[in-house]
């Protein structure tokens, strides 16, 4: 039975429903930019994951045809985590492109703007990113391993924000 249906029954007290809300919305407005982005971060997906810096929200919002496609499809890959600048983590949610399929078919490698819904992760900060980022097989631009080696050693030593997005950014 739903916990609105036991309410009503009167089975819950008010109250103890609280104890379990849906993550916050939050607005693009309220990130921190940089941020960074990462998408198949799920290990069954057929993505591999990947994290890149997004500098500002048009570039957030923008996707590569096959990413987006890869994405719209929720069997294949978990939604894109988002960490700004701040360390707030975010789920990006209800991807929708901003184009249909007949676009996507004459610009298989265009970029397709997106509108998206930000929801709060359950953990958040420093900490969190790290363990993030850690599972992510490319790590910025680039793919080579001994780049991606030395770029995760820096993520694990780092201290602050500013200093993953520096090395991201490299």
């Amino acid at each position: 039975m739903s916990l609105t249906r036991l309410m009503l029954a009167g089975l819950v007290l008010p109250g103890l429903a609280a104890c379990r809300s849906e993550p916050a919305e939050v607005a693009v407005e309220a990130l921190t930019f940089p941020v960074v982005r990462m998408f198949g971060h799920d290990q069954k997906g057929r993505l591999p994951c990947q994290a890149d810096v997004m500098e500002d929200r048009h570039q957030l919002a923008r996707f590569r045809v096959g990413i987006f496609s890869e994405l719209t499809d929720r069997t294949s890959s978990d939604p894109p985590i988002i960490i700004d600048a701040s360390g707030q983590v975010l789920r990006m949610e209800k991807i929708e492109g901003e184009h249909g399929t007949l676009w996507m078919m004459v610009n298989p490698n265009g970029m397709m703007p997106v509108r998206f819904t930000l929801l709060r992760a359950q953990s958040s900060g420093i900490a969190a990113a790290k363990t993030r980022l850690a599972a992510c097989r490319f790590l910025g631009s680039g793919h080579d391993h001994d780049v991606i080696t030395r770029r995760r050693a820096d993520i694990r030593d780092a201290d602050s924000m500013a200093r993953i997005l520096t090395t991201l950014s490299e």
